[in-house]
């Protein structure tokens, strides 16, 4: 998934912010 190769190169809280987005 998109979200899991984006997670990957940012940083934990990014991940976070991007993680809140994609479950909305």
């Amino acid at each position: 998934r998109w979200t899991e190769t984006l997670a990957a190169k940012c940083t934990p809280l990014e991940s976070y912010k991007v993680g809140n987005l994609a479950a909305r």
